[in-house]
Parts: C-alpha cells; sequence; structure tokens
C-alpha cells in the first residue's frame, strides 16, 4: 500500500505542468502525505505501548487543533484589513477621489498559505489593479 502511494504521489509531480504551484493547489499532496503518516501511525501502533499511543494522539489534537486556530485567527485577521480597505475606499469616494489608494499590508497575511496569488500593486494599470478599480467603480486603485 506505502510503494502504491509513493507511486501515485511520483505520478501527480510527473503529470503537473505548472513549475512553482502554488500551494492551493497542492491538496493531493497533502492527502497523499496524510495517508502515508496513516500508515506509518499503524506500522508504530504494533511498536509501542497503550499509554504512548494515547499520549502520542493527545498530541496530535492538541497540534490540530493549535494550527486550526492559528489559520482562524489568520483569516479573521485578513477579515478586519479587508473590512478597513472597504471603509477606506468609501471614504475616499465620498470625498470625490477616483483615484483610490490602500495600504499594501491590507494584502499581507503572517500565514503564508493564505496569500499566494496575485495582489495589487503601485501600478494602477496593471493587473489586478484595473479588476479592483473595475468592481469599486474608480477610475484606478493603488496599493501602497
Amino acid at each position: 500500500a506505502i510503494a502504491c502511494i509513493f507511486a501515485m504521489y511520483f505520478m501527480s509531480i510527473a503529470a503537473t505542468l505548472q513549475v512553482g504551484l502554488p500551494p492551493r493547489a497542492m491538496l493531493h499532496y497533502g492527502l497523499f502525505d496524510s495517508s502515508l503518516l496513516i500508515f506509518v501511525f499503524r506500522i508504530m501502533d504494533k511498536m509501542y505501548s497503550h499509554k504512548i499511543r494515547v499520549l502520542w494522539q493527545k498530541i496530535m489534537i492538541v497540534v490540530c487543533i493549535c494550527f486550526g486556530i492559528f489559520v482562524l485567527m489568520a483569516c479573521a485577521d485578513m477579515r478586519l484589513k479587508w473590512e478597513r480597505m472597504l471603509t477606506s475606499i468609501v471614504t475616499q469616494k465620498a470625498m470625490g477621489a477616483t483615484e483610490i489608494i490602500v495600504d499594501k499590508q491590507t494584502f499581507v497575511s503572517y500565514y503564508k498559505g493564505y496569500t499566494d496569488w496575485g495582489n495589487p500593486g503601485s501600478d494602477p494599470k496593471q493587473w489586478p489593479n484595473t479588476s479592483y478599480a473595475r468592481v469599486f467603480g474608480v477610475q484606478s486603485f493603488i496599493a501602497k
């Protein structure tokens, strides 16, 4: 079973045409890694006592809960930044501004798996700034 998982893992690597695959598109690698861990734990299950297995299970549960809380906090942080940006845009539009300037830190997260896509920059004529300008109904959108 482990050999089959490794074979599927290597075939998926060989079949990937894009160089530098973003983390959001690597679910299958996570599934392969998880299945390998399950097999390793099943092998270890026979080697260690019941107390050690229970301790290991509790440690893994605590680690998963802590990571989940970390990701939840990163998502909440990004949501608050987004809401502040929306308020800033509404304020700037109310003052008659057609060139919207937002804080570049709005699109930065301390969780590296959260921001692996194209973010607005300082050039208003370059994508995705043009898309943001169109969505918010302004002439230009800049993140500084």
